[in-house]
């Protein structure tokens, strides 16, 4: 089986529009994201994969200045920015960016702020904007006051919108501006006020791996990670998400949201760790040939990672559910 670590995951239409981009052609991106409608949920994806590749940014840089009325064309130059940002800062922790890079760094993400402020004056019905300040939200360390600020925009517009939630509760984890109780606090309210088969219950799953790699200071494993996974909380996470997310959805034939590869792929890791293979199979079957590098690649090496998912992919599709 031939795998794809692309992160557009199943949706084909975008990688058409990413393909023109890339040649020049900003019209299909455009088509594309009305088209898109007020399926929220889809379009902060489509956004954020038209913005991914920085071979697209400058096609994307003449999208604004060709149409400074279109409220996507910001959107999408706002997410190229922030890629451009941390392409410069890098995924490390603080204390390991060299020196020179923060500058840059806050400058991209100060660009991309003001492109958010012409998307939402042209668009002030659409979440999407208002989830990309959420994400930025932490990059620029904002106070408090501001989060709640850009996080209010958000859930007034949408209250379920998964991307916005996922940039939350990274934004109230340890290692950015919160805690490890707000951010298990967080995701436990957001699952506590969602419906059965909302992907708002696989939170935990995020929490439980950002505690994981806090422990591991973002190295290898080792035997305190190794006992957290044998512990209550990481068993209660994939629970809540099989539980409440995934047997809910499957049972009321809902098509999955836009993340859903993203999402099956944390559940399939925290199920591995805990040892729950059958629940990882199951995930590694519905995601067919799709895939996510995270959240394996932040506790193994890249290529060895990719290898482990070919082996994990041929083991699900030849065993019995």
């Amino acid at each position: 089986m031939r795998v794809s670590f692309d992160p557009a995951y199943d949706d084909h239409a975008v990688l058409d529009a990413v393909a023109a981009l890339r040649a020049g052609d900003r019209r299909p991106a455009a088509a594309l994201l009305r088209e898109t409608g007020d399926d929220w949920d889809r379009k902060a994806h489509r956004v954020g994969r038209l913005a991914h590749d920085e071979d697209c940014h400058r096609t994307i840089a003449e999208w604004v200045a060709a149409e400074p009325g279109s409220a996507d064309a910001h959107m999408v130059n706002a997410r190229a920015l922030v890629v451009q940002g941390w392409a410069i800062r890098g995924s490390a922790y603080a204390r390991y960016v060299r020196e020179s890079a923060w500058s840059d760094f806050f400058d991209r993400l100060h660009a991309a702020d003001a492109a958010l402020s012409a998307a939402m004056a042209r668009a002030p019905q659409d979440p999407t904007p208002w989830g990309i300040a959420v994400l930025l939200a932490r990059g620029l360390q904002v106070p408090r006051t501001e989060f709640e600020r850009r996080w209010d925009g958000l859930v007034q517009r949408d209250p379920a919108h998964v991307t916005g939630h996922y940039h939350a509760l990274q934004y109230l984890c340890a290692k950015w501006s919160g805690s490890h109780a707000e951010m298990f606090g967080f995701a436990e309210r957001a699952s506590a006020g969602a419906p059965p088969g909302s992907p708002l219950h696989a939170l935990s799953l995020f929490a439980v791996i950002e505690y994981a790699m806090a422990l591991t200071d973002g190295r290898e494993e080792g035997e305190t990670e190794a006992l957290f996974w044998k512990g209550f909380q990481a068993a209660q996470a994939v629970d809540r998400a099989v539980d409440l997310w995934e047997k809910p959805a499957a049972e009321k034939g809902t098509p999955p949201h836009a993340r859903a590869v993203f999402d099956r792929m944390h559940l399939a890791f925290c199920a591995s760790r805990i040892g729950s293979g059958a629940i990882a199979a199951r995930q590694f079957r519905a995601m067919g040939p799709y895939c996510s590098d995270m959240p394996w690649s932040s506790f193994v090496i890249l290529p060895r990672f990719r290898t482990r998912v070919h082996r994990r992919l041929t083991l699900a599709f030849h065993r019995r559910p």
